[in-house]
């Protein structure tokens, strides 16, 4: 403010200069021109810290408005003055006040469906009050679509033999966090529902649907579901799925503990967390064909009426894809990649996180994540628990995001 004072003063004395100068008639018409041509020209820098200010106050606006819509998702019953506090962090790190502007207090305002975060101000003009005008108002707001809206989230593990101790039990508490945190009465979301693949080579299909979806299985003998050849969104009471055998048709690396498709009942996704026990070998194909079975709309008549999934259009639909080793055979990296493409082409959204895991594994994990940003190398345990913790809070911000 100084420099544009001490610039208003010098133009100033150079017209008062000009004034006193009285060497004919076009000095005189030129004096006449010069105040609002100052104001005109002068203007111009009034202007331009207008736009800097509402520039950087929009940002400001912003951040204030991602934070507390964030807080809202978490805790849908969180007090007004609660989000305040929440917003000031935001505002007084961010936020500058020139000395020729005056602003009165952001006001934060919300709804069932929008979050508004707005401020009005007003500057002091330097140059354009010559002409009669003394400040400009300053108005700026940001809204947030904080509409609640259905999310299904596939949980595909990796319980492979390497799983074993520390790394079971890091997975064991980091999803019971996950599921704390995004099944809660107040978060006030429509729908969140949940469903486990535990996957080694195989994935466990209980009886009797262990008949109906696993190829030649009319008598239930087998109950450890492999992948197909193909990738493919078929459901598997269309189209059934191999068995995990060994070559001597003998059932192989299945883990102990079976699917579960889509659920809101807590009670049930903590509890089968515990049953997790590692065992066998690792395809991912086989833990990604079933996850995408529970997600989609054409396996549906597999699950009972409460774990259906919903039409794509109608609800956000994430991926969490753990594993800690190379896959087993070359076939399984390859049928991976091709569905994590056509699964992300529905528009579900992809986490890959490698455990502690190899270059061959962070490769493949980092082909099927949705964006750079949702693969995550987790070296350790802690690791991972943060990982899941990031993840859970990611979603929730999907569901503000509308």
């Amino acid at each position: 403010m100084k420099k544009t004072h001490n610039l208003k003063q010098q133009i100033f004395n150079k017209f008062i200069l000009f004034l006193r100068d009285s060497r004919g008639q076009i000095s005189i018409m030129f004096a006449l021109l010069l105040i609002p041509l100052i104001g005109f020209i002068g203007g111009a820098l009034d202007f331009s810290q207008k736009i800097s200010y509402e520039n950087k106050l929009q940002a400001t606006l912003d951040s204030v408005s991602i934070a507390v819509a964030k807080e809202i998702a978490r805790d849908n019953k969180a007090k007004d003055a609660d989000l305040k506090k929440i917003g000031d962090i935001i505002f007084k790190t961010n936020h500058l006040l020139p000395d020729n502007i005056t602003a009165s207090p952001y006001v934060i305002l919300r709804d069932k469906e929008t979050l508004t975060v707005s401020q009005t101000a007003i500057l002091k003009t330097s140059f354009m009050s010559l002409v009669g005008v003394s400040k400009l108002n300053i108005e700026i707001a940001t809204k947030v679509n904080i509409k609640r809206s259905d999310v299904e989230l596939a949980m595909i593990l990796d319980m492979s033999g390497s799983m074993r101790g520390s790394k079971m039990s890091d997975l064991k508490t980091a999803t019971k966090d996950l599921v704390n945190t995004l099944i809660q009465d107040t978060t006030g979301l429509a729908s969140v529902k949940i469903s486990y693949i535990p996957w080694t080579r195989g994935v466990l299909i209980n009886h009797p649907m262990n008949k109906l979806v696993l190829k030649n299985n009319n008598w239930g003998r087998y109950n450890c579901g492999g992948s197909r050849r193909e990738a493919t969104e078929k459901s598997a009471a269309k189209q059934p799925i191999p068995v995990s055998v060994d070559r001597w048709g003998d059932e192989e690396d299945c883990p102990q503990t079976s699917i579960v498709p889509l659920t809101d009942n807590k009670t049930k996704l903590l509890n089968a967390v515990n049953g997790w026990v590692a065992y066998g070998g690792t395809y991912s194909d086989t833990g990604l064909t079933w996850g995408w079975g529970t997600l989609s709309p054409a396996w549906n008549g597999l699950w009972s009426t409460t774990a259906k999934a919903k039409p794509y259009e109608k609800v956000k639909k994430f991926v969490v894809l753990m594993t800690d080793g190379d896959n087993n055979t070359t076939q399984a990296d390859s049928r991976s990649r091709v569905l994590c493409k056509k699964m992300k082409a529905k528009g579900i959204k992809i986490y890959s996180i490698a455990f502690k895991a190899g270059k061959k594994a962070k490769k493949l994990l980092k082909k099927c994540a949705s964006t750079s940003t949702m693969y995550i190398d987790a070296s350790s345990g802690d690791a991972l628990k943060e990982a899941f913790k990031q993840i859970a809070d990611e979603v929730g911000a999907f569901y503000i995001s509308g």
